[in-house]
């Protein structure tokens, strides 16, 4: 099980091998192992995301890099 401070990212379906680059990246530079979160990623048709999460998150600090979708508005 990681240490508090072992961060962990978690990546979507489209470039796993960059995910895992970034993630042997991170490490090397941090001194300590960076490693994927082992997750299920899947898209609606209405292209909404599903993620499933198969690890613990209990006292971590997450935060994503990617921007919310914004709705279009009705009148």
């Amino acid at each position: 099980m990681p240490t508090l401070n072992e961060p962990k990212l978690i990546a979507g379906n489209a470039n796993q091998p960059l995910a895992q680059a970034v993630a042997r990246r991170m490490s090397m530079h941090r001194g300590m192992n960076v490693g994927l979160v082992d997750a299920r990623i899947e898209r609606f048709n209405d292209q909404e995301i599903f993620v499933e999460v198969y690890e613990t998150s209990a006292a971590r600090t997450c935060s994503s890099s990617s921007r919310p979708r914004t709705r279009p508005t009705t009148t």
